[in-house]
């Protein structure tokens, strides 16, 4: 467990956009402020290829977060990860149509 802040997810999304990385776990870590998930979620936007498994688990994540990273990823459709855990965090009802829309697509 790790409570990384706004300069950690930086150092991370410079790894995740530089990076081949297939999978990467990210849960319980409780990290995401506002500015530290967007900069993430641009990371992930960016990639050349997309995560086989993207951890989230037990971040504490609420609907503000989920609706940062759907839409980072969402916007392209080749970048959803064929493993995406979720578990432990509180969705919410606006989270979960942010989610079910971008799995829709």
């Amino acid at each position: 467990k790790n409570s990384m802040r706004d300069e950690s997810c930086s150092y991370i999304s410079q790894i995740l956009y530089n990076t081949g990385l297939e999978e990467i776990d990210l849960g319980e870590n409780n990290f995401f402020t506002p500015r530290g998930l967007k900069s993430i979620g641009r990371a992930l936007a960016g990639r050349s290829l997309a995560f086989r498994r993207l951890e989230l688990t037990d971040n504490s994540m609420r609907n503000k977060h989920f609706l940062t990273i759907t839409e980072a990823i969402g916007t392209r459709l080749d970048l959803i990860p064929s493993e995406l855990n979720l578990r432990g965090n509180l969705i919410g009802v606006e989270g979960a149509k942010s989610l079910s829309r971008m799995l829709s697509r």
